[in-house]
């Protein structure tokens, strides 16, 4: 059975009042960036082993991605990584008021995923709370 993660890190780029589909997928889904700062190690840890449980090594997946070569301040310092939820699940549910740059806590369940016929690991938004 899969094990959703409970984390708590800054998000970016909020997609959760309008879906968006972008060209290469079916279908649209809502989206955040997961902002993790590098030294985080028990959210990192988390993450990681909810990699691992899917069998998949992080090696191979290009799910974690540094934040200094965005090249956006928001980002340095930061490992990060995209959360999403199709459009077509029952709604999700959200706590507070969505602000970018915010921290949120949020429920994730790990999802196997195949980017470019190799495994890889995508992460489902379960529900999110923002601290305002």
């Amino acid at each position: 059975m899969k094990k959703s993660i409970e984390i708590r890190a800054v998000v970016n780029y909020l997609h959760l009042s309008e879906p968006i589909r972008r060209p290469t997928e079916r279908k649209s889904y809502y989206r955040l960036d997961v902002l993790v700062p590098k030294d985080d190690n028990s959210t990192l840890e988390k993450i990681v082993e909810a990699i691992w449980a899917m069998g998949v090594k992080l090696d191979d997946t290009d799910l974690l991605k540094d934040g200094d070569e965005k090249g956006h301040t928001l980002y340095k310092g930061c490992y990060y990584f995209t959360a999403k939820r199709a459009s077509d699940l029952d709604p999700m549910k959200i706590e507070g008021i969505p602000r970018n740059g915010t921290v949120a806590s949020m429920k994730l369940l790990p999802l196997r995923a195949y980017v470019g016929g190799a495994p890889s690991v995508t992460f489902r938004l379960e529900s999110i709370s923002f601290s305002n």
